[in-house]
C-alpha cells in the first residue's frame, strides 16, 4: 500500500513538473504590445488586463482578447481553439 502511495505521489509530483515547465514556456512567448504609443515585442507574462497587441497571422493568441479590428475586408477573424476545447475546426469572430 506504502508502495502504491508514494509511486503515485511520484507520478503527480512528475506531472505537476511538467506542467510548470509547459506553463513557463508559453508565457515566455512573445507578441507585439502597444506602450506609449509605441509597438513594442513583449513576453505574453508581462501583459496585464487592457494591453492592446497585434496578433498577426498564424500566431498564438496570448489570452482572452476582445478583438478591436482585423485587416480582412468584411471584418472577420478566423481563430483555431484546439487548445481550448479540442476542436481543430476554425471559429469565425467579427470585429
Amino acid at each position: 500500500l506504502v508502495t502504491v502511495i508514494v509511486m503515485n505521489a511520484l507520478k503527480d509530483a512528475l506531472e505537476d513538473w511538467r506542467r510548470h515547465k509547459s506553463d513557463r514556456e508559453e508565457n515566455e512567448r512573445e507578441v507585439l504590445a502597444m506602450e506609449n504609443g509605441k509597438l513594442k515585442s513583449r513576453r505574453w507574462c508581462d501583459l496585464h488586463v487592457g494591453s492592446m497587441v497585434v496578433v498577426r497571422q498564424n500566431e498564438y493568441v496570448p489570452a482572452d482578447l476582445v478583438l478591436l479590428s482585423t485587416s480582412h475586408e468584411e471584418g472577420h477573424v478566423y481563430i483555431e481553439t484546439a487548445n481550448l476545447d479540442g476542436e481543430t475546426n476554425l471559429k469565425t469572430k467579427m470585429a
